[in-house]
């Protein structure tokens, strides 16, 4: 077994071991989502993406739908697109 928590490959830096910067960025995210789950918790390794990331993530939570009016647009132009190009069904 792991000696830290692991996500998939990935193993999870303690805090107490993270560079001053690591834990800056894991204080930012912390603040922006309220909890640091998942993939996620990789964004500590590179503090520049993860300051950068988590604000904008937290304006995409999870599970979070765009507008029907939107989605009924993106469906038409995609098959539009696929008619034009004449792609396989598969890839509606």
């Amino acid at each position: 077994m792991a000696e830290t928590p692991t996500f998939g490959r990935y193993a999870e830096i303690p805090y107490e071991q993270m560079t001053p910067e690591q834990q800056e960025a894991y204080r930012s995210l912390i603040e922006t989502r309220g909890s640091l789950l998942g993939p996620n918790k990789i964004w500590v390794h590179n503090p520049k993406l993860a300051k950068a990331a988590g604000p904008l993530g937290a304006h995409f939570p999870a599970g979070q739908l765009l507008p029907y009016r939107t989605r009924a647009r993106n469906r038409r132009l995609h098959h539009q697109q696929q008619m034009a190009f004449r792609l396989p069904d598969e890839c509606a």
